[in-house]
């Protein structure tokens, strides 16, 4: 049902829980899904994935030339591209430093700033359109809603430009071997 131009984003993590009333959420384990064969790029925390789960693993769920970005809250995250046998190329993004308050959501902002600030440039789903710049921007979101609680704590456009300003420069992303892939 989605048209073969439009561009489909997943937020994994939460179809990765299993919840009952009273207990504890558990995880699931990731399998093949007609949503996730469609998706173009899938967001997950590691927190979310088993330990020891493969990024290779994960890869082969997905079509080739589609992305996972894999948060890592302080540490960045990965962004992982497949190719037709698993993995193809493996980027790490870092993080801006953040005075932890309270983490939940804060994947889902990372990963909307960064469909947001990809979408904004304009590019077609054929230029690559995550840019280095639009992983700075969600940096900064995410960066900015740990350190308040709930709604409250989504960053405006004004507040995410500000904490990019009181940042030093440099790249956000950089390669990282492929060979290291689990999560």
């Amino acid at each position: 049902a989605v048209p073969a131009r439009a561009r489909l984003v997943l937020g994994w993590q939460g179809l990765l829980r299993t919840l009952s009333a009273g207990r504890e959420t558990s995880r699931k384990q990731p399998i093949a899904t007609p949503l996730l064969s469609r998706a173009d790029l899938v967001g997950v925390s590691r927190h979310d994935l088993g330990p020891g789960t493969q990024l290779e693993a994960l890869s082969e769920l997905l079509r080739p030339g589609a992305q996972l970005i894999v948060t890592e809250g302080p540490a960045g995250g990965l962004l992982v591209t497949a190719g037709p046998a698993g993995t193809h190329a493996v980027l790490r993004y870092r993080a801006l430093a953040a005075v932890q308050g309270d983490p939940t959501g804060a994947g889902d902002v990372f990963l909307a700033a960064l469909v947001s600030a990809g979408s904004a440039a304009g590019a077609s789903m054929e230029e690559g359109w995550l840019s280095e710049a639009a992983f700075g921007w969600a940096a900064a979101a995410g960066s900015l809603v740990v350190e308040g609680v709930g709604l409250g704590a989504v960053p405006t456009r004004a507040d995410v430009l500000a904490r990019l300003d009181r940042e030093p420069g440099g790249p956000w992303l950089r390669p990282v071997n492929a060979d290291r892939n689990d999560t």
